[in-house]
């Protein structure tokens, strides 16, 4: 009985990371920071971005 267990839980893993590999690959990559879609500026304390539209404003970045 055991045996059947731990076959069971083996299978159900590894169509876990088979269904998990597959679904990261089809996920649209992230916006990284050096993409932000601001109107200028590097977000750097010396070179802030600069923000022109609402649109800028709420791109929902947290920067620190």
């Amino acid at each position: 009985m055991f045996e059947r267990t731990k076959k069971g839980l083996s299978s159900l893993l590894a169509a876990v990371l088979v269904f998990g590999t597959v679904f990261m690959a089809a996920v649209p990559n992230a916006v990284y920071a050096d993409e932000p879609g601001f109107a200028g500026g590097a977000g750097s304390e010396s070179d802030p971005y600069a923000i022109q539209t609402a649109d800028q404003l709420n791109l929902g970045y947290v920067i620190c």
